[in-house]
């Protein structure tokens, strides 16, 4: 075995720590791709689609006709779905509660009407039993 030459070792170590290294200079970078230009052009400027044809165009008409009619009638449920829970939300303004105090007004008339009706031909029997008393 030789022996190891100590001076040339730490020549080394220093040389190695003055040296620039940067991992580009170790590692190069692969050069990329050269693009023409003609290509660049295709890429911005997509192909328009084909025109449809007859039978495509009805096809076409046809299914957008039923997507809006779809979405009125969806449109019309929604409204209707929102007056009935509006109806049940409010508490006062209620078109059915509005019903019932019509109706339960309409009874307290009647039969205060009733009970009216009652004292007077209570008082008209009672002033002919007097007048039958008197005669």
């Amino acid at each position: 075995r030789a022996e190891i030459d100590e001076a040339w070792l730490k020549d080394r170590t220093a040389m190695r720590q003055k040296a620039f290294f940067t991992c580009s200079i170790m590692f190069p970078r692969s050069p990329s791709p050269q693009r023409q230009q003609k290509e660049a052009a295709q890429e911005a400027a997509p192909e328009a689609p084909p025109k449809l044809t007859k039978e495509e165009q009805a096809r076409n008409d046809r299914f957008q006709a039923g997507l809006n009619k779809a979405a009125k009638t969806e449109k019309k449920e929604l409204k209707k779905i929102e007056k009935d829970q509006q109806k049940e939300n409010k508490p006062d303004g209620n078109a059915a509660e509005e019903g019932d105090d019509k109706n339960e007004k309409k009874e307290k008339k009647e039969k205060a009407k009733d009970k009216k009706d009652k004292k007077e031909k209570e008082e008209k029997e009672e002033k002919e039993e007097k007048k039958g008393k008197k005669v």
